[in-house]
């Protein structure tokens, strides 16, 4: 979900894209929720493009408690890419994450966290696996609870090293809501946009869930379409996410 609309695709592959995709799993946009215990992630996510299709299979993700506030992420992932000349399978990008919470919600005020994320350049870019320069995208997360709804939004700044820079600006806005505790329904519209200008933003539509299935098994999943593309390109996708705290 990039640093140009194909090298963030490439640099980001390994964080749900972009992103996504070091999120709150499936969602591009973040929650400010820290992690309590290890929590280990497998991600299945499929992208059917205009001119390409893409597979991760699977990501794997390690996230663990560094304190109350603060928690830290490494992420590699599988994929197979394909277009009409030929198929690529490999390595992606890896990803390294850190989240911290620096101000809780109160009744007047919305939780917030950073959380950097570095990607580095582990994919074969020769191949359309990975981006042959490391990336770091910064976002700034707030989040707000209205009972048993929650409203984030995110906005961020997005760099990749080396020639050519390239500049973004992820956005993105999620909606949840808790029909009960054990499962909650989410829908965001969410995307980036190059310092070159907005015209050039990009953005998707998304629905998911998160479905915690036993005390320490969560069931995710995802649903999205891009809504606007520079080049009129639509991508659908979809995303089933395991992750298993321990």
């Amino acid at each position: 979900m990039s640093l140009s609309h194909k090298s963030v695709a490439a640099a980001l592959a390994a964080a749900p894209l972009l992103a996504p995709y070091a999120m709150a799993s499936p969602f591009d946009v973040d929650s400010t929720s820290i992690a309590k215990t290890w929590e280990l992630k497998s991600v299945f996510e499929y992208r059917d493009g205009a001119e390409r299709d893409t597979a991760i299979f699977p990501k794997l993700a390690l996230a663990r408690p560094l304190g109350a506030d603060l928690e830290a992420e490494i992420a590699t992932s599988y994929r197979a890419l394909k277009t009409n000349e030929r198929s690529q399978y490999g390595f992606a990008d890896s990803t390294v994450e850190m989240k911290w919470r620096f101000a809780h919600e109160t009744q007047s005020r919305p939780a917030f966290v950073v959380a950097p994320e570095l990607s580095l350049p582990t994919g074969n870019a020769k191949r359309g696996l990975g981006n042959a320069h490391a990336a770091l995208v910064v976002p700034l997360v707030a989040q707000k609870s209205f009972g048993r709804f929650t409203l984030n939004g995110k906005l961020g700044y997005g760099r990749q090293f080396g020639e050519p820079h390239e500049e973004i600006f992820p956005l993105g806005v999620l909606l949840r809501y808790e029909p009960r505790d054990s499962l909650e329904l989410g829908a965001e519209i969410a995307g980036e946009a190059p310092r070159s200008g907005w015209g050039d933003c990009e953005l998707s539509s998304n629905v998911g869930f998160k479905w915690a299935a036993t005390s320490r098994l969560e069931i995710h999943g995802l649903l999205g379409q891009t809504i606007r593309t520079p080049d009129s390109a639509d991508t659908t996708r979809g995303k089933l996410v395991f992750e298993y705290h321990f």
